[in-house]
């Protein structure tokens, strides 16, 4: 029981950072990837990951109707 309820918390803490980096990313500020990464307490590939994925997503693609 006490492996399932720590896997709750951290799946839903890791949501909560999540939302928080994509927060920071949608700044207009120019924040740095390290600065997210020692923020979120992640890996700096992690942080590219996730600006490359969401930058890909924004961007539109004229193919798509």
């Amino acid at each position: 029981m006490a492996r399932k309820t720590r896997s709750i918390r951290k799946s839903m803490n890791s949501n909560h950072i999540y939302a928080d980096i994509l927060d920071l990313l949608s700044q207009e500020e120019d924040i740095a990837d390290e600065d997210i990464a020692h923020y979120a307490n992640i890996d700096i590939d992690t942080v590219k990951s996730i600006k490359q994925k969401w930058v890909s997503e924004e961007t539109p693609n004229p193919l798509k109707k």
